[in-house]
């Protein structure tokens, strides 16, 4: 039995993410017996918050020789002690972990701790180039200056994890664009 789990904090993310599940058991002649996907948080196991992923683990342990593949280990948890909790019960049971992406040299069974750089998100430097001009990146928290929107409110960015101050990691849904104010992965102002 093959399980494909998808997590996002925003149904777009999900979609996305689907997409390559479906693509990446095509491409490797996997036959993937179905899809469950849930909007929630990554940062929580509480069962009201994380229904799909109970039902993925569930429908894992039915099956036999179960595999469940997901894009990267942070949709299964950015919580690395949840994450090393669920991954051993899942070695113990005999069913399979399987990730899409390699992470740049992390092993796909390995996730960082949750403070340092999340997975499927890169570092990215101070300044971005438009036409030639550096122009500053906006930090997390910093947005509250250029919108009446109290989304960045929270003590870490709930996409990638960082901390108010710091610089979100380069494609994180919630970083501002300097010049348009909107989403910067959304907008065309820099290729990122």
């Amino acid at each position: 039995m093959v399980i494909g789990y998808v997590r996002g904090s925003i149904q777009e993310q999900v979609d996305i993410q689907t997409d390559k599940v479906k693509q990446y058991c095509n491409t490797h002649g996997i036959i993937c017996d179905k899809i469950i996907s849930e909007v929630s948080t990554g940062t929580s196991l509480k069962r009201e918050k994380r229904e799909g992923l109970i039902k993925t683990l569930i429908e894992a342990s039915r099956g036999d020789k179960a595999r469940i593949i997901a894009v990267s280990p942070d949709r299964i948890s950015r919580s690395s002690e949840d994450f090393y909790q669920i991954e051993a019960a899942l070695k113990k049971a005999g069913i399979v972990l399987e990730f899409i992406n390699s992470f740049d040299g992390i092993q796909p069974d390995i996730i960082p701790d949750p403070d340092k750089e999340m997975l499927g998100l890169k570092p990215g430097k101070e300044y971005l180039e438009n036409n030639g001009l550096k122009i500053r990146r906006i930090k997390y928290g910093e947005e509250c200056k250029y919108s009446n929107e109290d989304s960045w409110s929270a003590a870490i960015c709930p996409t990638c994890g960082v901390k108010k101050g710091q610089l979100h990691l380069l494609g994180c849904n919630y970083e501002m664009c300097p010049i348009c104010h909107f989403s910067l992965v959304k907008c065309e102002c820099f290729k990122v």
